[in-house]
């Protein structure tokens, strides 16, 4: 994996390539273990052009029959003896339908000794009624997704006259600073038409609004998205991102230390990623996936059938991929040095008998270094993981373009999506 983005492409590819419905497995958790549990809403105000993720536009009917299925197979893993330590709930925009939403954490609380809970949102939703609702909840943290503060770059990507101006996205942001013990903003870089300049000021203006963390991804489209993107914001290329990582880096650098390849915290302990955190995790939701003791999972990403899957009080999974050794490897050392440090027992959990041979590869190539005991991302490891990382994410995205192709003629008789 180092790193060639076509080689990565390629084992992203293999690694990512499920089969048909004929032989799943069923989840079985461990004893005495906890979990986190992500938490798939799919519905959006409207739909960003650069967006891979499984997403339909907003309908409240149909959202009310969505939580109601999402509440069963919540009970379903409960039912099998998983127990949850952390709750990630991402989208779409999971604050779409506020009292839908809390019923769903207050049910998880109910059911499981819960530490955490994480919440996506977007700029428009913070406000007083939804953050006190959250809050109420045992929600602590909070991601907003912003992008980009430059009122050209929000046009292009149609933001601007939903979520607001640069300057009005600014001043939410430092009215909901304090509210959670971590609120993050997630911002997006490389973008078509983007400047030293126009990026520095995003910096400025993400600074200047006070919050405490900050994600900066790499613009990732697929060949889904990329005539749209093209259409809307403008001619993708990578000719600039190496550059524009090394100034967030240096931006960045002054009052927010790094927790991950692209997130900075103001602690330098927190993050965004909870793939870093939890070597495994359940999904539940239309379109979630999970990975399970070298098994990956997904949900059904037709939100039709998933209903119908709980209203037989079965889960939402329909597909499933069993890791061979080498691919749970690469997955452990990618998820694992994306936090920047890995320990010698870490490697050793991922490697077995071969850690030695691993170990020399990543230090001969530049990739890590010793530090303090533990194995760290060097300066040139970093830019090297933030392009396997991206590489591994669009794959994940155009295997979610793969998971809808079969739903076309319910995404278009439905309406849910252009």
């Amino acid at each position: 994996m180092l790193m060639n983005r076509w080689l990565l492409n390629r084992a992203a590819d293999r690694l990512l390539s499920f089969g048909d419905e004929s032989s799943l497995l069923q989840p079985v958790p461990e004893a005495d273990r906890s979990y986190l549990l992500y938490v798939h809403i799919p519905f959006c105000a409207r739909l960003c052009p650069y967006c891979s993720f499984h997403r339909v536009v907003y309908d409240a009917d149909l959202a009310t029959r969505y939580f109601g299925a999402l509440r069963a197979e919540i009970k379903a893993y409960a039912e099998l003896g998983f127990n949850f330590s952390d709750v990630y709930v991402g989208g779409g925009t999971p604050t779409v339908n506020i009292p839908e939403l809390v019923s769903t954490l207050n049910l998880v609380n109910r059911l499981f000794d819960i530490k955490s809970i994480s919440v996506e949102t977007n700029p428009d939703h913070l406000d007083a009624r939804t953050s006190d609702a959250l809050l109420a909840c045992g929600v602590n943290r909070l991601s907003v997704g912003v992008q980009s503060f430059d009122d050209r770059q929000l046009n292009r990507m149609g933001r601007l006259d939903t979520y607001g101006t640069g300057r009005e996205i600014q001043a939410r942001l430092s009215g909901i600073e304090g509210k959670f013990s971590t609120v993050n903003v997630d911002m997006i870089f490389n973008l078509p038409g983007q400047t030293e300049a126009t990026l520095s000021q995003d910096i400025k203006m993400l600074l200047d609004s006070g919050v405490g963390q900050a994600s900066f991804y790499p613009l990732m489209i697929t060949e889904a998205t990329r005539s749209q993107v093209t259409r809307d914001m403008g001619i993708f290329s990578l000719g600039q991102e190496r550059a524009f990582y090394n100034q967030i880096l240096d931006g960045m650098s002054g009052t927010h230390k790094p927790s991950s390849v692209w997130c900075f915290s103001r602690d330098g302990d927190q993050i965004d990623e909870y793939i870093v955190d939890h070597d495994e995790f359940v999904g539940v939701g239309s379109g979630a996936f999970s990975y399970l003791d070298g098994v990956f999972y997904a949900n059904s990403f037709s939100i039709l059938r998933y209903d119908e899957l709980l209203t037989a009080q079965d889960l939402g999974i329909t597909r499933c991929r069993p890791l061979q050794q080498w691919e749970q490897r690469y997955y452990g050392l990618l998820t694992g040095l994306f936090g920047l440090t890995l320990s010698a027992k870490q490697l050793k959990s991922i490697y077995g008998d071969s850690y030695p041979a691993a170990l020399e590869l990543l230090t001969l190539t530049g990739i890590i270094e010793k530090k303090a005991g533990l194995y760290c991302l060097t300066g040139k490891g970093r830019y090297q993981w933030l392009v396997a990382m991206s590489v591994f994410l669009n794959g994940v995205n155009n295997l979610r373009e793969q998971m809808r192709a079969h739903i076309h003629e319910e995404v278009q008789a439905s309406l849910f999506l252009p």
